[in-house]
């Protein structure tokens, strides 16, 4: 082997070695960045594209209750530092339906997530809809990045209202359910 080629590969090798300064060497400390660690910051991006409230879940960890349009949501925050609540790793945007005595079926779902990318579809132990998108923020986010996350989240939130109405035979006024809820 000449020269040449084994210093290649020692340079290849030091970088997959745990503990190898990886190429990617921004984190949540690099002050372009966001990270899920500053609720605050996260509840005004999301004010930029509707209402939201900074909360507490009942674990402690931040919370934030956002409105887009008609439709309320929940934003948790997840993979948070116990006891303090706080440098939390990532953020879940949650709604839900309460789409009363007209259920939605597997089929239903399987469409959804077959056809949207970002945002799944599951029911929850009543067989209501609820929609979910996770952001990993461990190594923070550059902040157009993540208004492009809320602007999705949004553009989610509104597909799937003309979706749930044209598959359902929803009235408008259905009622309401726990979590983020629409009027329909």
């Amino acid at each position: 082997m000449t020269r040449l080629a084994l210093s290649c590969a020692a340079a290849l090798l030091a970088f997959a070695l745990p503990g190898a300064p990886a190429a990617e060497a921004r984190g949540p400390e690099d002050p372009a960045l966001i990270g899920a660690g500053d609720p605050e910051v996260i509840r005004a991006l999301a004010a930029e594209i509707g209402t939201a409230t900074l909360t507490a879940d009942p674990l402690g960890d931040p919370l934030v209750r956002g409105r887009i349009g008609r439709t309320n949501y929940s934003l948790y925050f997840f993979d948070c530092r116990e006891k303090t609540n706080d440098a939390c790793a990532s953020i879940q945007f949650y709604a839900v339906w309460d789409v009363g005595a007209v259920k939605p079926d597997a089929a239903f779902v399987n469409v959804w997530n077959t056809e949207y990318r970002y945002c799944k579809l599951y029911l929850d132990d009543e067989q209501d809809p609820r929609l979910e998108m996770d952001v990993n923020l461990k190594y923070g986010m550059p902040a157009g990045n993540l208004r492009a996350n809320f602007r999705l989240w949004r553009d989610c939130l509104n597909t799937f209202l003309g979706y749930m109405g044209k598959k359902l035979p929803l009235s408008p006024g259905a009622p309401s359910g726990s979590g983020g809820t629409t009027d329909l």
